[in-house]
């Protein structure tokens, strides 16, 4: 089902046997989880699958899919030994979710990512986001869920410029009249959803301001994937030049996307609702320092980093984004992967 010589397959191992998650919580457990196609339900979904094999935890996994031909084609090593534990619900999280099987757990993370559909798309990413969100928090309603985990971002933070650390109570920064701040707007109105859901309804649920996640579902080699993270990692591939539109001066932090599971399942069994910051606190550095560790350190200084500025109006403000994840680790979650090796293994798979 899995290739034991693969990242995957290490991070399935790691993930699926952190002594910080209480698995025993979760066993024979229905998991309801959007975003199944997307970089962290399918690490997410991948590693229940792992435990069911692996431990016979009797997880059920309900994904909803818009494409679930697409969905079957990315899980068909891991199908035939699945059984009836996965299941692909065809749907969009826009639309009115009907269904009569029991959730104990819900994770919403469908959403779109790349900049330049928040531009040219405004509306559907506003859409997506607080519609989605609204009809997901009516589910878990509905389900009476034990809890429900909402994906947000740490763009939520906006136009920061303080280097400061930046805790979960931190006030945000965003300009309505922007049509790149229509994501962070859309995630910032979802988390208000949340709470308001948790406050009327009595519905716990725990949102994540992820970091910058690193980390692929697919060979990078393949380029419809256009984070920067994966530009950088299909330059060192291919020997070329790191080119930046922007003088990369953003500060952030980053996290490895099998952390960013970790924390995910950390949450599901932390009572109450609350935000964390889902971070690894010793990556913070610019766009560009970025790039210069990728350049020189994984790949080996063979290529080196070019500024070619063009201002195309999709890149937010320059801004730092320095997040502090000592709530989360208060919980007992930490972060197992430094930034150097974040790039090493998303090469390597």
């Amino acid at each position: 089902m899995w290739d034991e010589n693969s990242v995957l397959y290490s991070d399935l191992s790691y993930m699926t046997e952190a002594d910080f998650i209480d698995w025993k919580q979760l066993r024979g457990k229905t998991f309801y989880i959007t975003g199944g196609t997307g970089l962290i339900g399918y690490y997410l979904i991948q590693t229940l699958l792992y435990r069911n094999a692996k431990f016979q935890d009797h997880i059920r996994i309900l994904a909803l899919v818009r494409n679930p031909e697409k969905a079957r084609a990315m899980y068909e090593r891991q199908i035939p030994g699945a059984g009836d534990f996965l299941q692909f619900v065809q749907g969009d999280v826009t639309e009115t979710q009907r269904m009569e099987d029991s959730v104990d757990f819900l994770i919403h993370g469908a959403s779109p990512t790349a900049s330049r559909y928040f531009v040219e798309h405004p509306l559907e990413t506003l859409e997506t986001a607080i519609q989605g969100t609204s009809n997901m928090l009516h589910l878990a309603e509905e389900k009476q869920v034990k809890k429900m985990v909402y994906l947000s971002s740490m763009e939520v933070y906006g136009d920061h410029q303080s280097e400061d650390k930046i805790s979960e109570e931190e006030a945000v920064c965003l300009y309505p009249m922007n049509l790149r701040d229509s994501y962070p707007i859309g995630k910032c109105t979802s988390e208000n959803l949340c709470q308001a859901y948790s406050h009327e309804r009595g519905i716990s649920v725990d949102v994540l301001r992820l970091s910058q996640v690193i980390g692929t579902t697919c060979p990078v080699r393949k380029s419809h994937d256009t984070r920067i993270v994966m530009e950088i990692a299909r330059d060192i591939l291919s020997g070329s030049d790191i080119v930046l539109k922007t003088k990369g001066e953003s500060k952030r932090t980053y996290v490895y996307v099998a952390d960013a599971v970790t924390a995910i399942l950390k949450v599901l069994t932390c009572e109450g609702s609350d935000v964390y910051n889902v971070a690894n606190e010793g990556t913070y550095c610019s766009i560009y320092d970025m790039c210069q560790l990728a350049a020189e350190k994984v790949a080996g200084g063979k290529i080196k980093v070019v500024v070619q500025e063009k201002d195309e109006g999709i890149y937010p403000a320059a801004n730092c984004l320095n997040l502090s994840n000592e709530k989360l680790r208060a919980c007992g979650w930490k972060s197992n992967t430094g930034l150097e090796k974040m790039f090493q293994r998303l090469i390597h798979y």
